[in-house]
């Protein structure tokens, strides 16, 4: 007998060889269908080498912080434009001031209601609400022009009486 303890046994044939199939390959071979050597990659397919993280410095940051563009920067997508606050508050006023607040609700609706257009024109992400704000200050400027023809209708109501009590008062009688 040979000193080779393998030649006790029965060999398997070479893997692929007829009747060897399901036996692992010879040690050192490869599978079927790879080149003999092994794959070979070019150099420049593989990265380089990274150096072995260091340990906890004593009393500090774990590690320092990542260079800026070292971690992909995500864009999280566009956001639903907000609606103006001030042009609900416009709305709000001069609706409300037909109900609670007759003119002080209907000048508070027409300044909210400035404020917000130009708000809404110099932000950044665009808001909505514009329609809000030219609808108070539609209300707004509405209501008061109301007011103002309630007022002048009441000057000429109170002037008329007054010309008409002078005319029949009996000291003017001769």
């Amino acid at each position: 007998m040979s000193s080779d303890p393998n030649q006790a046994y029965p060999q398997p044939p070479a893997y692929g060889a007829p009747g060897g199939q399901g036996y692992p390959p010879p040690a050192g071979g490869q599978p079927i269908g790879y080149p003999p050597g092994g794959v070979e990659y070019p150099p420049d397919a593989m990265p380089p080498p990274q150096p072995a993280p260091q340990p906890y410095p004593v009393g500090g940051q774990p590690y320092p912080a990542p260079p800026q563009g070292a971690y992909p920067q995500y864009y999280a997508g566009p956001m639903a434009p907000s609606t103006n606050g001030m042009a609900i508050a416009s709305l709000a006023c001069s609706i409300g001031s037909f109900i609670i607040l007759p003119v002080v609700g209907a000048i508070l609706g027409v300044i909210f209601g400035h404020i917000a257009l130009g708000q809404i024109r110099r932000a950044n992400p665009p808001e909505q609400g514009e329609g809000l704000a030219k609808a108070g200050l539609i209300v707004g400027y509405i209501h008061l022009g109301l007011f103002a023809l309630a007022i002048i209708a009441l000057v000429v109501f109170l002037i008329i009486i007054a010309a008409v009590a002078a005319t029949s008062s009996p000291a003017f009688v001769q």
